[in-house]
């Protein structure tokens, strides 16, 4: 009964969602929203108080010469000068070469395939969560590839799904590595600080690294504890005899399958393995030693370093080096049109966020 009231409220809310706009049209509509509520607001002479300054402010019509000069003028420089479109760009060029070669699937592959036991379910999650940085590889390939992890394993297929769907969406942006939502929360945080003058300052995109590497683990547990204690139960209790009837029989193809790691698999991953490490060797010469060029030129401080304004270009170099290796050497990259492809195609991935 209770199981009954739950699914039939998901599945209003999912009914509710789903009507909704695209998120686009909604925006497009908020911005018409803001253009006439300036007009009235000016013709009711509406004025507020500046929060820092005290000083009066009337509210200006956007439908007026001055409004229509305003956003005539200022729709480019709007765009161009949001702090979050550089940098997000640049860090996606950097992973697009992981993404493309395969670097991120296998690795996540990697994770899921060396858990045994109860702990397939905490690395399912916890890979849901570390698959944010592969855009929507999550999505893609570890939700199905945790249903026949969790099928091979004796355990419900689609509970293995439901795991890593919910830490591919819960644990979202959570993670090791510095990503694009990082990037993206530090641009926004820097926008919203100049705001005021005695507050403005460039928020690096480290800020939230210690929170976000925590949070991996916070999820992973809860991820585990849900799975294991609530829908686990729940489906022996309400699926179980339906599914030895119908149903998991349709992933048995799939895990006849060799789920070990190909030889040109396992070669790409030492290739990459040891460019990663060159990188950071090299990185580590460039920033640890006393008077490193990646050192703050006058103070020799770590934290206000040419090496932390730039984490966006060194984390996007880092990925292009080990995606490029795995790529090269897998066959993914076979020639220099297939790598500079890997770059256009992270670049439409991004279409949906410029727009």
């Amino acid at each position: 009964m209770l199981a009954n009231a739950v699914q039939n409220a998901l599945l209003r809310i999912e009914r509710l969602g789903n009507s909704l706009p695209h998120p686009t049209l909604l925006f497009v509509a908020l911005c018409a929203f803001v253009v006439l509520l300036s007009a009235l607001l000016a013709a009711l002479n509406i004025q507020a108080e500046h929060p820092i300054s005290g000083d009066s402010v009337a509210v200006k019509s956007l439908l007026s010469a001055w409004g229509l000069r305003e956003m005539l003028t200022h729709s480019v420089s709007n765009f161009t000068g949001f702090t979050p479109v550089g940098t997000v760009v640049v860090a996606m060029l950097g992973i697009g070469f992981a993404e493309s070669s395969g670097l991120l699937k296998t690795l996540l592959s990697v994770l899921v395939r060396s858990a045994k036991g109860a702990l397939i379910t905490f690395f399912v999650v916890v890979a849901g969560v570390l698959s944010s940085l592969a855009a929507d590889a999550g999505y893609v390939v570890l939700v199905p590839l945790a249903g026949v992890v969790f099928y091979a394993a004796g355990r419900p297929a689609v509970v293995g799904m439901a795991a890593a769907f919910a830490g591919v969406s819960g644990g979202f942006s959570a993670n090791f590595l510095l990503g694009p939502v990082d990037v993206i929360l530090a641009g926004l945080t820097t926008e919203a600080l100049a705001l005021d003058s005695n507050l403005a300052r460039e928020v690096g995109v480290a800020g939230n690294y210690y929170f976000m590497v925590a949070s991996v683990f916070i999820v992973g547990a809860i991820g585990t504890w849900v799975t294991e204690r609530v829908v686990l139960p729940l489906y022996y209790r309400s699926y179980a005899s339906e599914a030895a009837e119908n149903g998991d029989g349709e992933l048995s193809s799939q895990t006849s399958q060799n789920t070990a790691l190909s030889v040109t698999e396992k070669r790409g991953l030492l290739g990459a393995a040891f460019a990663s490490v060159v990188f950071m060797l090299l990185v580590a010469w460039l920033v640890v030693p006393e008077g490193a060029p990646l050192r703050h030129p006058e103070t020799g401080e770590f934290l206000r370093s040419p090496f932390m304004s730039g984490i966006v270009a060194v984390s996007a170099a880092f990925f292009a080096v080990a995606g490029s290796a795995y790529g090269f050497l897998t066959g993914a990259f076979k020639s220099g049109s297939d790598w500079v492809g890997s770059m256009e195609d992270a670049m439409r991935g991004l279409a949906s966020y410029l727009v």
